[in-house]
This record gives structure tokens, C-alpha cells and sequence, in this order.
């Protein structure tokens, strides 16, 4: 099995590196998420970094990152699943990943989208000004910790 652990502060340094190496990723994998939260778990393999986590009641395998052997590192994903005795799951796969893995494994994984999952993105205008009934939820927070902290 990998033996998968919180990441520490001491390991920031050695996460970013192979995080800055490659394309953007989503904010899951920021050091500052995955420190401060610590719901997920990584391991450091062939040059890369592999994660587990539990997320809305399922074990999953956010895709690993680095410029590494990402392959290698797949493999033993599946090989960790399969001693855990749980399915394979693995999540935050981009469209580069699934060609990715297509090509190293050929109809091995069934795919699907799941669009609560993804990130979201406002206007600046919009958050900054916060009009509409659309905000009203947020301008209702922004007043009362306004009010509260004068």
C-alpha cells in the first residue's frame, strides 16, 4: 500500500516545485489547501506527488502531479486500490489527463463529469460591486460583518 500522509510544513518547498512544474491545476491542489485543510493525503513517487482522500463518503485519487513517471505512479494508484479493496476513483482528471490516460490504458476507466464539483468563477465587477438579487445573500453577509466589526 502507499503510504499516504498529511503533507507538513516542512514538505512545502519539495510540494511546490513539482506543483510549479506543471499547467495550472485547481485550488484542491495548493499547498495552502492541502496543509490547512488536510483532508487529503499524499505520498511523493517517481517524481511526483499522488494523493488520496475521502470525499462526499468515497475513497478517490485526485490525479496525480509532477513532472515525474505519472504512469508508474497510476499504477500504483490501482495497485493501492485494489489491496484497500476499493474502487478506483480518480478524480480532478483534466482533458490532457484523460488523453493521458487513455493512451496508457485503453478503455480501462469509465468517464464522467460531475459539474458540482467544479470551480467557479465571478466577475470582479460583480463581486465588487455586489448589485442585484443574484448578491443579496452576499451583501446580507458583507453588511452584518461590516456591523460587527466597525
Amino acid at each position: 500500500m502507499i503510504d499516504f500522509q498529511r503533507l507538513h510544513l516542512s514538505q512545502r518547498e519539495a510540494y511546490e516545485k513539482i506543483l510549479f512544474s506543471v499547467p495550472s491545476r485547481g485550488c484542491e491542489y495548493s499547498f495552502a489547501n492541502q496543509y490547512l485543510w488536510g483532508s487529503q493525503q499524499a505520498a511523493f513517487l517517481d517524481g511526483c506527488v499522488a494523493f488520496f482522500s475521502h470525499f462526499s463518503g468515497r475513497s478517490v485519487y485526485p490525479y496525480p502531479i509532477g513532472p515525474g513517471d505519472r504512469r508508474a505512479v497510476i499504477e500504483k494508484i490501482l495497485e493501492d486500490a485494489k489491496q484497500r479493496g476499493i474502487p478506483c476513483r480518480i478524480t480532478n482528471v483534466l482533458e490532457a489527463d484523460k488523453q493521458e490516460l487513455e493512451s496508457w490504458f485503453p478503455g480501462k476507466f469509465l468517464f464522467r463529469s460531475n459539474r458540482d464539483s467544479f470551480d467557479y468563477l465571478y466577475e470582479i465587477q460583480d463581486l465588487a460591486q455586489l448589485k442585484g438579487r443574484k448578491f443579496q445573500k452576499k451583501r446580507n453577509h458583507v453588511n452584518r460583518f461590516r456591523m460587527e466589526h466597525p
